[in-house]
Protein backbone atom coordinates (compact mmCIF):
# COMPACT_ATOMS: atom_id res chain seq x y z
CA UNK A 1 0.00 0.00 0.00
CA UNK A 2 1.67 3.26 -1.04
CA UNK A 3 1.69 5.91 1.63
CA UNK A 4 -0.10 9.15 0.87
CA UNK A 5 1.37 12.50 1.89
CA UNK A 6 -1.15 12.85 4.69
CA UNK A 7 -0.04 12.85 8.31
CA UNK A 8 -3.33 11.19 9.23
CA UNK A 9 -2.64 8.39 6.75
CA UNK A 10 0.89 7.95 8.12
CA UNK A 11 -0.40 7.75 11.70
CA UNK A 12 -3.03 5.19 10.73
CA UNK A 13 -0.43 3.16 8.83
CA UNK A 14 1.91 3.33 11.82
CA UNK A 15 -0.87 2.04 14.08
CA UNK A 16 -1.15 -0.90 11.66
CA UNK A 17 2.57 -1.58 12.10
CA UNK A 18 3.90 0.03 8.90
CA UNK A 19 7.42 1.18 9.75
CA UNK A 20 7.63 3.17 6.50
CA UNK A 21 5.04 5.46 8.05
CA UNK A 22 7.33 6.09 11.02
CA UNK A 23 10.09 7.07 8.60
CA UNK A 24 7.75 9.42 6.72
CA UNK A 25 6.65 11.08 9.96
CA UNK A 26 10.27 11.45 11.09
CA UNK A 27 11.33 13.03 7.81
CA UNK A 28 8.35 15.36 7.88
CA UNK A 29 8.88 16.69 11.42
CA UNK A 30 12.54 16.24 12.42
CA UNK A 31 13.75 19.63 11.16
CA UNK A 32 10.99 21.52 12.96
CA UNK A 33 11.51 19.54 16.16
CA UNK A 34 15.25 20.28 16.04
CA UNK A 35 14.52 23.98 15.59
CA UNK A 36 12.15 24.03 18.57
CA UNK A 37 14.60 22.13 20.79
CA UNK A 38 17.50 24.36 19.69
CA UNK A 39 15.54 27.49 20.57
CA UNK A 40 14.51 26.16 23.97
CA UNK A 41 18.01 25.01 24.88
CA UNK A 42 19.78 28.08 23.53
CA UNK A 43 19.95 29.95 26.84
CA UNK A 44 20.29 26.98 29.15
CA UNK A 45 23.15 27.66 31.56
CA UNK A 46 24.30 24.04 31.55
CA UNK A 47 23.28 21.70 28.78
CA UNK A 48 23.27 18.03 29.64
CA UNK A 49 21.89 17.22 26.18
CA UNK A 50 21.81 18.85 22.79
CA UNK A 51 18.79 19.39 20.55
CA UNK A 52 19.33 16.10 18.70
CA UNK A 53 19.23 14.18 21.99
CA UNK A 54 15.95 15.89 22.86
CA UNK A 55 14.36 15.15 19.47
CA UNK A 56 15.47 11.51 19.40
CA UNK A 57 14.03 10.93 22.86
CA UNK A 58 10.73 12.53 21.86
Amino acid sequence: MPLEDSVTDWINALKDGDQRAAQQLWQRFVDRLLEIARNRLRHSPRRAADEEDVVVSA
